[in-house]
């Protein structure tokens, strides 16, 4: 027996000798130490839940992330690093029995019986009891040389089989298959993945996704064999090879079944509880005994069985607020999937398509770059967003995935970019994890969302590892570890520019005056020669015209010499700020000398598109200038990008202005 394995033993030994609960209490039973099982006993700690607690499991070791289980068999993560949080076997009230699992349930009794034959009493009952490995039909299946790999233990034992494997057939080409896959090449064992459908990942992607993952699998040196199953194990007493269904051989001296899941439903059948695909529950998690709830892998809700941690984490947040006196339900959660495959991410949000007949009106959108090894796809419903499929990294999935959640709208222009670049809202320099909703999922394998992580930095958390301990971030593949970063990073909001409300002020004037010439009609003329002000001297008097004319041309022209200093570094007289609160004051006063000059008419011809190009850039100036005054107010990346946008197009309005303002000088004199 190896060292960790008699330190486990001996632990359980030793907690057993001391039973911190009775098995007359009447307490909160828990069967399964997976991740699901520990997160709902987390989640009724911070509610400070003071109930007696059993909890079940039918491992010998302490409860680890069987998540990362082909993380480890990779040799990513040591053994130690699996262990979910460490529970508190001296805490009173609780208690935590290990390599002891539950054989009945009697529910006119309330009680439970181990396989040891001891009876505990339970109050209320929570069946996390996961999943198992699926077997097909396969001949000779039990030959010596074929294992299934969904326990600690069946890792340890691929492990050491990884080391004199020479060729390792894995039959089936989904996540666990694949990540299998990866995890058994080292030592340059050959690996051959073979799946009966026509593409890898059929669950979660379409055939061009799919062709696209096939082609970064097969470039990291795994031969893929599609469109073809396996009817049977060669050999005798040990695996030789392996027999396809078109009649081919392959040999091999290893092979591992990863055809997918089944849910655990057996104690659910044997006592009675209404079960199908897994044990059904309703919105308030019970099953069909209002005392015994079911949460993860085994729990089927709605006819859905998700198969994955992060429906089940959920589930287990719901359950722990209604067993401490809260009214929480669960309503279902957003199928999604986002994975590491071969150190490339794939992701299934939402209604991909993969699964449904076609619809007029459902629109997909898609973008491909093979020299990239990128696929994205995007379905909309109307102009509301509903699912996607992608193959590579990607900046924006947690984004994508709370727009699916909330239905957002897309836009012509988000449309328009993510034909272009494969983006919807931005490049990643614009995108700042800090402008992401509170609600949006930063840690998909145990979905913990940016608000969490910032009430953890609120709280203390100064580095990644923090984050890490206080909300389990980044502790399964690691991806979002820039993204922890980023947070910590910039943690602080930005400060206000000097004097942004005035600047806020002088824009919305600026604004206002543009808007004039467009929702207003025109200065009339004075009907009456006894008006005792002619105001309409200021059109009519050449001297005045020219006097309006040239004030405005002047506050132009300084306001293009005030821009000089916004674009020239070198110029140091002043600082950036005030010349540019300047250069707002010298926009509002060119407006209003405008409004003299002209009475608000626009003009004809070669006037009128001086007046439209001018009263443009102004109104677009303005807006940029309002977005500066708000940055403090407004999510980094959005502010970023919206006032990089309008300064950009204010300066594109600004190069017709000189040869125009020329022109009508010109023609003003000459005529």
């Amino acid at each position: 027996m190896s060292t960790a394995i008699q330190s486990v033993y001996e632990s359980f030994e030793h907690s057993g000798s001391y039973s911190c609960v009775s098995s007359e209490t009447n307490a909160i039973v828990v069967v399964g130490t997976g991740p699901v099982g520990i997160h709902f006993i987390n989640e009724l700690r911070q509610r400070n839940c003071d109930r007696p607690i059993v909890v079940y499991g039918g491992e010998p070791w302490k409860p680890y992330d069987r998540v990362r289980l082909s993380s480890y068999l990779a040799g990513d993560v040591s053994r130690d690093e699996l262990e979910l949080d460490a529970l508190m076997e001296s805490e009173v009230g609780f208690e935590l029995r290990l390599n002891c699992a539950i054989k009945s349930i009697d529910r006119d009794a309330k009680t439970v019986t181990d396989e040891t034959g001891r009876v505990q009493h339970y109050a209320e009952l929570v069946l996390a009891v996961g999943s198992r490995p699926y077997i097909p039909a396969i001949d000779n299946v039990h030959c010596k040389g074929v294992f299934t790999f969904r326990s600690l233990g069946e890792a340890d034992e691929l492990f050491a089989r990884r080391i004199r494997s020479r060729h390792t057939v894995v039959i089936g080409g989904g996540l666990l298959g694949l990540e299998t896959a990866r995890a058994m090449q080292n030592y340059n064992t050959k690996i051959t993945v073979v799946e009966h459908n026509q593409w890898l990942m059929m669950q979660q992607l379409d055939q061009r996704g799919g062709g696209y993952l096939k082609d970064l699998v097969e470039q990291k040196g795994i031969y893929i064999e599609l469109g073809d199953g396996v009817v049977c194990i060669l050999g005798e007493g040990r695996v030789e090879g392996i027999k396809l269904r078109s009649g081919r051989e392959i040999a091999c001296d290893t092979v591992i079944i990863a055809t997918g899941i089944r849910p655990n439903t057996e104690l659910a059948r044997d006592s009675g509880l209404s079960y199908n695909k897994g044990i059904r529950i309703n919105d308030e998690l019970q099953t069909k005994d209002e005392h015994i709830y079911a949460i993860g892998e085994c729990a089927e809700h709605n006819n859905n069985v998700y198969g994955l941690v992060k429906p089940g984490l959920e589930q287990a947040a719901v359950l722990a607020d209604r067993l401490s006196g809260g009214d929480a339900r669960y309503l279902g959660s957003l199928e999604s999937t986002r994975l590491k495959v071969m150190d490339h991410t794939v992701v299934s949000i939402g209604r991909t398509g993969v699964d449904e007949e076609s619809s007029v009106s459902v629109k997909e959108f898609v973008y491909g770059s093979e020299e990239a090894g990128v696929y994205r796809k995007i379905r909309l419903f109307g102009n509301r967003l509903i699912g996607a499929i992608a193959v590579g990294d990607w900046h924006e999935i947690s984004l994508l995935q709370d727009a699916i959640q909330r239905r957002k709208r897309l836009m012509f222009w988000h449309l328009a970019r993510f034909r272009n670049s494969g983006n919807i809202w931005g490049t990643e320099a614009d995108m700042s994890v800090l402008s992401w909703p509170s609600g949006a999922v930063i840690c998909n394998c145990t979905g913990v969302t940016q608000g969490r992580l910032t009430q953890a930095i609120s709280s203390g958390c100064a580095s990644t590892a923090c984050l890490t301990e206080a909300t389990r971030a980044a502790s399964v593949c690691g991806s979002c570890k820039p993204l922890l970063s980023e947070m910590l990073g910039q943690k602080s909001k930005p400060e206000p520019v000097r004097a942004w409300r005035s600047l806020l002020t002088l824009s919305l004037i600026a604004m206002i005056l543009a808007a004039l010439f467009a929702l207003i009609p025109p200065i009339p003329y004075p009907d009456s020669v006894q008006v005792v002000f002619r105001w309409d001297q200021f059109w009519r008097d050449s001297v005045l015209k020219q006097i309006s004319g040239f004030t405005m041309l002047t506050l132009v022209l300084l306001g293009m010499a005030v821009s000089l200093r916004k674009r020239i570094t070198k110029i140091k007289l002043g600082d950036f700020a005030s010349w540019r609160y300047l250069h707002v004051v010298l926009g509002v006063l060119a407006l209003a000398a405008l409004v003299v000059h002209t009475g608000l008419r626009l003009g004809d011809e070669l006037n009128r598109l001086l007046m439209l190009d001018f009263i443009m850039l102004a109104m677009v100036g303005a807006g940029a200038s309002v977005i500066i005054s708000n940055e403090h107010r407004i999510a980094p990346a959005i502010a970023k990008r919206r006032r990089r946008q309008l300064t950009w197009l204010h300066i594109l309005l600004f190069w017709p202005l000189p040869v125009l303002l020329g022109v009508h000088v010109v023609k003003s004199y000459y005529y």
